[in-house]
């Protein structure tokens, strides 16, 4: 019996040493959950299982295979490790995709920093927690479903993620038969948050009468314009309209630039104010020299340059008001011949009565226009900011303003007269 115990005592540590061997691209079957895969396998065998740290390759196609590195316990994968192209699923919001994974797991499932490549085309680098993307990541091309003017656009979006959903930069491009959107931006919590481009023809501009539905292409905060921007819609007469320029809480505030195509209607330069024409004095001025059947003049810099500075000229209560401002040497009749030389003086003059005369509220602001001839026998169109409630036709007055340029306009007759145009800072009886 003792020969026989001594026998089993040598044969036990052969028996172990037999069941333990190091191997190299060995054809080898692991299970990963239900999925079994066949691959060359490098590293520790026991007992015919893959235990350790080994290297594991399997092929995808003839030209690609997805590569394990990691540890193994009882023959699969198991604890730390590190893949290539490892075909697998992954969970983005509520939702699982399929595709190839290459980065760090744990338990064959994608865990910490690694890229995603979806079956679809999207891609995902960043943070992973058991097989979910978690935590900060950027993704290209990931088709999304954004919400925006009351509509959803489906599109793709690339930038940066937070735990699977769209915060920091990124840019959103949907192009479908009824929406267009290109943002590019930032974003919180899957909506476009802060400031960023948008090119969109959905955006809608309410009005003080109206809702305008249009094209936008500019600056935006929120996913409202501001900033510089350019919006074109169409009115309710069929017109197209573009305004170009500075907008603010999502619509007209600033400087800008509206333009119709058509004739009939006037072309505005200057100034609005929650999407309403607003002009400075200057910019009232020189849009009525452009307005079809009104009197036809253009306004040089120097004028409007004076009339911006001197702001408070137009009009005055009394001629004290101008007091020092008068250059008294200039005859009307003399600027015929260089009608753009004294444009930035206040110069003054007797009528012999006025001929015609209007009052007329354009953009909200109050103008008054009249004609007359001065005591030289000119005709002179004055054009002043405001009422003239105690001045009318027929009456003689003193004229203080700035001569502008010449102009034309049609008589009664229908025939077409010459005229100086004079921007009144005072009218006297």
């Amino acid at each position: 019996m003792k020969k026989i115990s001594a026998l089993l005592l040598l044969l036990v540590p052969l028996v172990l040493a037999g069941c333990t061997k190091e191997v190299t691209d060995y054809d080898l079957t692991i299970v990963d959950d239900t999925i079994t895969y066949t691959g060359k396998y490098t590293g520790t065998l026991e007992d015919g299982n893959a235990v350790g740290e080994a290297k594991y390759v399997v092929k995808i196609d003839d030209t690609s295979n997805w590569v394990y590195q990691g540890t193994f316990v009882d023959g699969k994968i198991s604890g730390e490790g590190s893949v290539d192209k490892y075909p697998c699923t992954i969970k983005i919001g509520i939702h699982n995709n399929s595709g190839v994974y290459s980065g760090k797991v744990t338990d064959a499932r994608p865990n910490g920093e690694g890229t995603f490549v979806a079956e679809d085309g999207w891609s995902y680098t960043g943070t992973f927690a058991n097989g979910t993307v978690e935590g900060d990541g950027k993704i290209t091309d990931y088709p999304y479903d954004l919400s925006y003017e009351s509509k959803v656009a489906k599109g793709k979006y690339t930038g940066d993620m937070v735990n699977g959903i769209p915060s920091g930069t990124g840019q959103f491009l949907a192009e479908t038969t009824d929406i267009n959107i290109d943002y590019s931006g930032t974003w919180t919590d899957g909506d476009i948050s802060g400031e960023g481009e948008l090119k969109t023809n959905v955006y809608t501009i309410d009005f003080k009468e109206v809702s305008r539905t249009g094209q936008y292409e500019g600056s935006v905060i929120d996913g409202r314009a501001s900033g510089t921007g350019k919006f074109t819609a169409t009115n309710d007469s069929g017109i197209t309209y573009t305004y170009e320029g500075d907008f603010d809480k999502g619509t007209y505030n600033g400087y800008g630039v509206v333009t119709y195509d058509s004739d009939e209607v006037t072309n505005y330069r200057g100034h609005m104010t929650n999407g309403e024409c607003t002009p400075t004095k200057s910019e009232l001025l020189v849009y009525l020299g452009t307005v079809k059947d009104f009197m036809s003049y253009s306004v040089n810099d120097a004028s409007i340059k004076f009339i911006d500075e001197h702001d408070n000229l137009f009009m005055v209560e009394n001629e004290e008001a101008l007091e020092g401002k008068i250059n008294e040497d200039i005859i009307l009749n003399e600027l015929y011949k260089t009608p753009g030389e004294h444009s930035d003086e206040i110069i003054t003059f007797k009528t012999k009565k006025i001929i015609q005369i209007r009052q007329e509220t354009v953009f909200d602001s109050v103008v008054t226009w009249f004609i007359v001839e001065d005591t030289d026998g000119n005709r002179v169109f004055v054009l002043c900011p405001g009422e003239l409630p105690d001045v009318n036709k027929n009456d003689k007055v003193t004229v203080y303003g700035v001569p502008i340029n010449m102009c034309s306009y049609q008589n009664s007759f229908n025939g077409t007269v010459s005229a100086f145009v004079i921007y009144g800072s005072y009218v006297k009886k």
